[in-house]
């Protein structure tokens, strides 16, 4: 699919799939104020060929993790996942889940180029962001990260580089700031 846009919308619960939106082999996709609550999973953009998503202006309030329950039984309830490459991902509003934003190994092509700004993570049972197999140019910068259940950003592991995260604001992690291993 190409040139998709879901604007405007409030999805509540979700069936067996358990994923507010699912977006596979898309290009140019935005997703623009979309309330997504009740769910265990927010957008799903991380199957097959993904470019240039603007998922943007959002408010996603998941099911999968409550403050302040951090262990592995949350960790793997994720509220925004891409791959691909040309991503923005801004000013959105993300809690209730394990991990709030980021990126995926299960890509056709690398996680390059994406952008992360401005978006406010409430609380998380594990990481804010995550980094994890971003190749080249991944940026994460002036979001807030409150009460993180792990280290908010995630470079585990990280595939080449460069990937920046400056001007964030991190309060009330579990763990340290950032997770290199």
């Amino acid at each position: 699919s190409a040139y998709v846009t879901v604007e405007n919308v409030t999805i509540k619960g979700s069936t067996s799939s358990q994923w507010g939106i699912i977006l596979d082999s898309t290009n140019n996709a935005v997703i623009r104020n979309v309330k997504i609550n009740n769910v265990y999973y927010g957008i799903n953009g991380k199957g097959g060929t993904n470019r240039n998503y603007y998922v943007c202006d959002n408010i996603l309030e998941g099911k999968g993790a409550v403050w302040p329950k951090t262990d592995s039984s949350v960790w793997d309830y994720e509220g925004i996942v891409l791959t691909g490459s040309g991503h923005v991902v801004c000013h959105n509003r993300l809690s209730g889940f394990g991990d709030a934003m980021g990126l995926n190994q299960n890509t056709d092509i690398p996680n390059r180029a994406d952008d992360f700004y401005r978006n406010d993570i409430v609380w998380t049972g594990d990481n804010a962001i995550e980094f994890d197999y971003g190749e080249r140019n991944i940026r994460a910068y002036e979001n807030r990260f409150t009460n993180a259940g792990n280290n908010p950003v995630s470079f585990q592991p990280l595939w080449g580089g460069p990937a920046y995260a400056f001007r964030n604001v991190i309060f009330n992690s579990q763990a340290g700031p950032y997770k290199l291993n």
